[in-house]
């Protein structure tokens, strides 16, 4: 299975999925017009990658702002790496933010509070 890396831009994520670590990064903000459209090869990607059975999965959170839209695509995501661990499967999620961004932590813990994973918070 290939990595799959996407280059952030001025209105989107940068994606980096390395299926040999089981490191799944989200960099940036997200505010593209069509965020369905942004996240598709992700979600493509990952229910290729959680049907090799990896032995774990690490979600790496570095997120500075997403729309509603975006928001929306994360929550799923992360839906879909509660669902493997619900199956058994071991994933760990880490949520980056920075020492005086306070935005940045809130909306990590409102996004926790939506989840069953469990949501390490690093200040970087």
């Amino acid at each position: 299975m290939d990595r799959l890396r996407i280059e952030r831009t001025k209105y989107t994520l940068e994606i980096d999925l390395d299926p040999v670590s089981g490191k799944l990064q989200l960099t940036g903000e997200s505010y593209p017009e069509n965020a369905r459209a942004f996240f598709a090869p992700v979600f493509s990607w990952l229910d290729q990658y959680l049907k090799t059975n990896p032995e774990n999965v690490n979600a790496e959170l570095s997120l500075d702002y997403l729309n509603t839209s975006s928001t929306k695509c994360l929550l799923d995501f992360l839906e879909v790496l509660e669902k493997f661990r619900s199956g058994g499967g071991t994933v760990n999620v880490t949520w980056f933010y920075s020492k005086d961004d306070e935005d940045t932590l809130t909306m990590g813990q409102d996004i926790a509070e939506d989840t069953e994973l469990p949501i390490q918070f690093v200040e970087r």
